[in-house]
This record gives C-alpha cells, sequence and structure tokens, in this order.
C-alpha cells in the first residue's frame, strides 16, 4: 500500500489532481485500503480455532 501512495503523491505532483493517471492511483490506493480492511475482518482458514484432540 506503500508504493500506492507514493506513486498517487508523484503523479499528483507531476500531473496534477484531476489527470486521469492519477485519478486512477487515486482509485488504486482506495481499493487497497478496501481489500486490507476486508481481510482484517475475515478469518482465514488458518486462524479459525482446531478441535482438540483427545489423547
Amino acid at each position: 500500500m506503500e508504493l500506492h501512495q507514493r506513486v498517487l503523491a508523484e503523479r499528483d505532483r507531476v500531473l496534477g489532481p484531476d489527470h486521469p493517471d492519477t485519478v486512477a492511483s487515486r482509485n488504486n490506493l482506495a481499493n487497497a485500503q478496501g481489500r486490507l480492511a476486508a481481510a482484517g475482518r475475515q478469518r482465514r482458514w488458518w486462524q479459525l480455532p482446531r478441535p482438540r484432540r483427545e489423547t
């Protein structure tokens, strides 16, 4: 996500905020942030509680 932030900052500086490439970078950053937030709300199979084995 840090890369998306850096690219957006540079495109905003060089191309301006309304350039299509800057808008695309802004969208890419928002998508990455959304995916990270969604991943934080979901449990992966390896994070689920394991059934206890009886010995």
